[in-house]
């Protein structure tokens, strides 16, 4: 059974500091666990001789083309997004989240409504999610903000789901 844990802001700046790719608050406090029981050694990802900088250029910067163009894995989904909107004009929150189940990315979702984006960054201080006037897309009955939180993790599961849909996503060399 999961609990629900109140940490402050610092707390929570620290850990993300500490977080490796995607890793959630959760994984992190677990690493950080198995670190100080023997049961992992240690490695902090910014110390002075890892720089946040070094750390980034081991970040995965897979490209994907979509449409003609190039795009890293949270810019494809929101283009995929954007050009599902506009095939289907009419569409509606329900018929998205059936067409693109949140479930696809894990944690956050797909996209979320641009009121829920919008409390996740005054709550959490973080931009999960798209956020700008022109990355916005709007729907006939909500306006979504798309997630960024994309990793190889989870970037597949939604491209083969695109792919289920129609759509030509390939990988770019």
């Amino acid at each position: 059974m999961a609990k629900t844990i109140r940490i402050s802001s610092d707390v929570y700046s620290r850990l993300e500091r500490l977080a490796v790719g995607f890793e959630t608050p959760d994984n992190v406090i677990h690493r950080l666990l198995n670190q100080l029981e023997g049961l992992e050694t240690p490695s902090a990802p910014y110390t002075d001789t890892l720089t946040k900088q070094e750390h980034s250029s081991n970040k995965d910067m897979s490209k994907y083309t979509f449409n003609g163009n190039t795009f890293g894995k949270s810019k494809l989904v929101l283009e995929l997004l954007r050009h599902h909107v506009a095939s289907h004009p009419d569409i509606d929150l329900k018929q998205l989240e059936t067409d693109f189940p949140q479930d696809l990315q894990g944690t956050f979702g797909v996209f979320a409504s641009f009121d829920q984006a919008k409390k996740i960054l005054e709550e959490k201080g973080y931009k999960r999610y798209y956020m700008d006037n022109s990355e916005l897309i709007h729907l006939s009955d909500e306006t979504v903000s798309v997630s960024k939180e994309w990793g190889k993790g989870n970037i597949n599961k939604l491209i083969n789901h695109a792919k289920s849909l129609g759509y030509k996503v390939d990988s770019a060399l």
